[in-house]
């Protein structure tokens, strides 16, 4: 301690070499020159004194800089999911209690890079994990509150067939064709149906229920009362539509909601799950791959997936599809029994 106050009082000015700077300034205003050497005397007393200074002073930590944003920009992301309600102003004013004064458009700037900008991305950034691990219940109680997001994304039905989500999987050129995948979901138990098809056609869609949904519904003595889907071409058109005239002559209600903007549940969970365990792990593109081949290991996953895989989703907890529905069907012959 003692040495560096004796280093910092070296580096001081004194009074002396003060005054004698001072005495050649005055002098300098007698010389016919004197505004020309008096800028020199003042460039050089302030840079004299700036060092001296300098040196006094203990040296700055290093900051990386790059890190330093890369922190910011995470805490902001953090706050902004813990209270997706919250906008670009209300970010900014919470991040102040940090001790980080970043104004709101640099918060929208950086919720932006991150595709959080909005209400409704960062709903969905919420969603991504549709297990629902790592949700705090806070976060939960704030997404039903959403009420309008909450109850479009989370539309169920209260039995099976109720309400089913029908949708169309893009899967890749195959063979020169595009290759799609129809699925249509029940949202009561997740049970799932799906057929690998070429090209979009909307009497695929309905081929798709007349063959594989209507039948199995009527084994189970059950009504199929309206299909969910987006608005697109292939499930929305006039009267002489072929989607919409088929759901008309099985009296069965179309609801329809925006594509890419929104999107039911139950079709982003089961898009998440088949590309993981199914198409991740399936070489489909192989020559040696046909349809009818596709279809048939797809029907396995399926079957595996229908009857054996556990739905950890917010409705069903670890209970596989087909368990669920032969469940509700037990408690309702019990119910009816007990009459």
């Amino acid at each position: 301690m003692n040495q560096e106050s004796e280093q910092s009082g070296q580096n001081k000015l004194n009074g002396t070499d003060l005054a004698k700077s001072l005495d050649q300034v005055n002098q300098t205003y007698r010389n016919p020159h004197s505004a020309k050497w008096l800028d020199q005397w003042k460039q050089s007393i302030q840079m004299d004194v700036l060092q001296k200074i300098g040196k006094s002073r203990p040296p700055l930590p290093k900051i990386n800089q790059k890190q330093h944003r890369i922190k910011i920009a995470e805490k902001i992301v953090q706050l902004s999911l813990e209270h997706p309600d919250w906008g670009a102003k209300h970010v900014s004013k919470e991040l102040k209690s940090f001790n980080l004064n970043i104004s709101p458009s640099t918060v929208y700037n950086i919720l932006q890079k991150y595709q959080i900008s909005t209400k409704d991305r960062r709903f969905f950034k919420l969603l991504g994990n549709f297990d629902f691990q790592g949700l705090s219940w806070k976060q939960l109680n704030i997404l039903r509150k959403l009420k309008p997001y909450y109850l479009m994304f989370f539309e169920r039905g209260k039995y099976p067939g109720e309400l089913l989500a029908q949708a169309i999987i893009f899967i890749g050129y195959f063979q020169n064709s595009e290759l799609n995948l129809q699925i249509v979901i029940d949202s009561y138990s997740n049970y799932a149906f799906g057929i690998f098809h070429l090209g979009k056609r909307p009497a695929d869609a309905a081929l798709m229920i007349q063959n594989e949904v209507l039948p199995f519904f009527g084994q189970l003595q059950t009504r199929v009362s309206a299909i969910l889907t987006d608005n697109g071409p292939m499930y929305s058109g006039n009267q002489t539509h072929y989607y919409e005239l088929y759901l008309k002559l099985n009296d069965i209600q179309h609801r329809r909601i925006q594509p890419k903007k929104m999107q039911n549940s139950i079709i982003r969970q089961f898009k998440q799950i088949f590309n993981r365990d199914f198409l991740n792990k399936t070489n489909i593109f192989h020559d040696r791959y046909k349809i009818a081949v596709l279809q048939d290991q797809f029907r396995k996953w399926l079957i595996y997936y229908n009857h054996q895989r556990p739905t950890t989703d917010f409705s069903s907890p670890c209970r596989p599809p087909f368990t669920m529905i032969m469940d509700y069907y037990n408690i309702q012959k019990i119910y009816q029994k007990s009459k």
